[in-house]
């Protein structure tokens, strides 16, 4: 029988409501294949690096703002996000007999560039595209549906999944690549693209996250002229470069202190000369002092 996106969008939901009764989110052994299920209005808990993904939302609707753009979507719809991107979400009309439900997908950037060095006919429309999207809504295809749900049913088969799930992320891949996500996807992973230098710039920000950088040296690393650098810079993420590296730095230091760093030691590893200005900075962003918003942290973990 020849299914169709409304079954399968139902099968799926059963799927996730027999695996998830209440509310809470689910790694399935499946690499960077998550699930999850949201009940009543809910925030992201303060602000958090959100990485290239792929959500499906089966039920419910969710509003994401990804850098300074703000998503809205419904179920049926996928948020496909292209690069690393400060993220934080709430959730619209959901109960617990109502539930907002999603599937996750990590994405791997470097899958999109093998399909496009491989076929290079993927990028033909590339020069018609913008470069200043970082992600995107659109409605899921039956091709997308389908992926999710045959991913899905490997979850019980950790063998089979060892084999299949690498051929099935793959194949997710090249269906957003293909569709009306394309365009920023392409962008962002084609080698040689403007937009692909960005990505390239995020990257170097990441593995230099304690380093003083300045924006020359930046620039050079992904050979644009510094002003050209900066202006694309600030269109994709809505702030500058060196508004960005504070902000990875504040991330980095809440991971360590989650681990159990201390706050000045943390904020020595990140780059902060001194701990009063580090604990400004960081109560003037996820809201509350480091050692409080810590402990709120992880006691929202431990329940």
């Amino acid at each position: 029988m020849q299914e169709n996106v409304a079954e399968l969008n139902a099968r799926l939901k059963e799927l996730v409501i027999n695996r998830l009764p209440k509310a809470g989110s689910l790694e399935t052994g499946v690499p960077g294949f998550s699930i999850g299920r949201h009940e009543g209005k809910l925030s992201c808990q303060g602000r958090c690096m959100g990485k290239p993904c792929c959500s499906l939302l089966i039920a419910g609707n969710k509003v994401t703002t990804l850098g300074t753009r703000v998503y809205r979507y419904g179920a049926g719809d996928c948020l496909v996000a292209g690069i690393d991107m400060p993220s934080s979400f709430h959730v619209m009309y959901a109960s617990h007999v109502d539930p907002c439900i999603y599937l996750l997908l990590e994405l791997k950037p470097e899958l999109f560039t093998r399909l496009i060095v491989d076929h290079p006919s993927l990028t033909a429309d590339l020069s018609s595209t913008v470069m200043d999207e970082g992600a995107t809504v659109m409605e899921a295809s039956l091709d997308l549906y389908r992926a999710f749900y045959r991913l899905f049913e490997l979850i019980d088969d950790p063998r089979k999944a060892e084999v299949l799930a690498p051929l099935i992320i793959e194949e997710l891949h090249y269906h957003l690549l293909v569709s009306k996500a394309g365009p920023v996807l392409k962008n962002y992973h084609a080698l040689g693209a403007a937009s692909n230098r960005i990505f390239k710039a995020i990257s170097y920000l990441k593995n230099h996250v304690s380093t003083n950088l300045f924006i020359n040296e930046v620039a050079a690393e992904v050979n644009m002229a510094p002003s050209t650098f900066y202006r694309h810079f600030k269109k994709v993420m809505g702030m500058t470069p060196v508004q960005f590296q504070k902000q990875l730095r504040l991330y980095e230091a809440q991971r360590l202190m989650l681990e159990g760093t201390s706050v000045s030691s943390a904020a020595f590893r990140v780059g902060y000369e001194s701990t009063s200005q580090f604990s400004r900075d960081y109560k003037s962003f996820f809201g509350a002092p480091p050692n409080r918003d810590v402990r709120e942290r992880m006691m929202n973990i431990a329940v």
